[in-house]
């Protein structure tokens, strides 16, 4: 049968609608650009002051090197979670050397448009990392041979400092106390204290979200940006907090109290030494340890403890720690980071 014209016509564009209509349904792709920023903290310091973002006790901090272990970056599809992406890439980088801009090191393209859970990992020298063009030659083979997340440096400062070190571990007999004590042990004068810590904390930061809204929308066929940032303040945190870090108290006596042998430098070696409960600065009256990612035992569980707690997205994005939530309550032990390492969080 010959339609009319005008029947053959209406039938066409029927037709044409369809067609298009299913290609409207198609989903679309977009691309992920990842950027590391380093926070302000890790290029300008912490200054003295009472000021919430100020050093509370009289220190000022400076980073001289803030060396880090950074990758891969991983996505999950939020709506079906099976769905996952990952940018292989570790680099080992300076923070204090990347420009406040940012530096752009991983892109995962090709994402189904919506929305994405972001993730992340501090890593070790050992698995299989790149160096940045801010490291030195000399930074990052330490790293790869001694496996380790981080390569800090910088000193405290105060005008009429003084260094408390747990008097039964004091390596300095020929030092004389400024006459004055803490906590049962005596006080010397120190200005200004250094300190060079080698650090191993792999670390899954994942889940993260940010002003409550999990991961990152991908349109269709842009190009979506988002950042990962390390907080370089969390070292003098009196605590393990939630969310708003507004209410935490930085406090840096800790590493003064650190130099048991007075020689003006703390080193991971001396932190491990301490127990926790020796250092008289941190005084439980005033700092939160039941946060803590790990089991707290030394001062260096304390540094790394406080290490594993510093990734955020976008700035001050939230993400969880080895897989958990922030928890002022409950203590959170992973086991032994520093010979399992962080790829269990992922199941990996």
């Amino acid at each position: 049968m010959k339609l009319h014209p005008s029947l053959l016509r209406f039938a066409l564009g029927l037709s044409f609608l369809g067609s298009f209509s299913v290609l409207g349904c198609a989903q679309g792709t977009g691309d992920l650009a990842v950027r590391v920023k380093p926070e302000i903290t890790i290029k300008n310091g912490v200054v003295a002051g009472q000021r919430s973002e100020n050093m509370r006790d009289g220190w000022t901090a400076t980073f001289d090197k803030y060396v880090v272990v950074l990758g891969p970056v991983f996505v999950s599809q939020l709506s079906d979670a099976s769905r996952t992406e990952e940018a292989h890439e570790t680099f080992v980088l300076d923070l204090k050397k990347v420009p406040e801009s940012g530096a752009e090191l991983w892109k995962l393209p090709g994402l189904d448009e919506g929305r994405w859970n972001v993730g992340f990992e501090l890593s070790t020298g050992a698995h299989d990392a790149e160096r940045h063009s801010t490291v030195t030659k000399e930074d990052f083979e330490r790293i790869v041979d001694e496996d380790l997340t981080y390569l800090i440096e910088g000193s405290i400062s105060k005008e009429g400092g003084l260094s408390c070190p747990p008097k039964a571990l004091v390596e300095a007999p020929d030092r004389k106390p400024a006459g004055q004590s803490m906590g049962g042990s005596d006080c010397y004068e120190a200005e200004t204290v250094a300190f060079s810590f080698a650090v191993r904390a792999p670390t899954v930061f994942d889940a993260c979200e940010l002003d409550g809204i999990p991961g990152v929308a991908i349109g269709s066929g842009g190009v979506r940006t988002t950042s990962i940032t390390l907080h370089g303040d969390h070292m003098f945190f009196n605590g393990f907090p939630v969310g708003d870090e507004g209410s935490v108290r930085r406090l840096a006596q800790w590493i003064a109290d650190s130099d048991l042998n007075l020689d003006g430098v703390v080193s991971e070696a001396e932190l491990k030494r301490i127990p926790l409960g020796a250092l008289a600065a941190i005084d439980p009256d005033i700092y939160q340890l039941g946060g803590s990612p790990i089991e707290l035992e030394t001062a260096y569980d304390f540094l790394r403890g406080a290490l594993k707690t510093q990734g955020h997205m976008e700035s001050e994005g939230e993400c969880r720690v080895d897989g958990v939530a922030h928890d002022h309550d409950h203590d959170h032990d992973h086991g032994d980071e520093e010979d399992h390492g962080a790829a269990g969080a992922r199941g990996k």
